[in-house]
């Protein structure tokens, strides 16, 4: 972050693992939350993938009503069908009240 502070991605990247890596060890709702609002900020809120990952974020700091809300705004920022329906399956997961994991290699 010292080398590009206003690189989305960084940031992006960063709250994608703290929200979803497959070791609980390495997860953290609220610091994922911090950095990819901080990408959402610095992508002026257009960018589909930075607010999948808030989705997934504030679903793993346990507030899935944003999930559901975000991962929403997400998808209607899609054109893309393929792309839709990979988005629509973490939407599902938070209306059930379920974070988004990734799997282990």
């Amino acid at each position: 972050m010292r080398v590009a502070p206003k690189s989305a991605d960084r940031y992006n990247n960063r709250a994608w693992l703290w929200a979803t890596c497959p070791d609980a060890r390495f997860r953290d709702g609220k610091r994922s939350v911090e950095s990819v609002t901080k990408a959402c900020e610095l992508s002026n809120w257009k960018r589909p993938t930075i607010i999948d990952t808030l989705a997934s974020a504030c679903a793993e700091a346990g507030d899935f009503e944003q999930a559901v809300k975000r991962q929403s705004q997400a998808i209607e920022l899609l054109t893309d069908a393929k792309e839709k329906e990979d988005f629509a399956t973490r939407l599902k997961l938070y209306r059930e009240k379920k974070p988004y994991r990734e799997t282990a290699p």
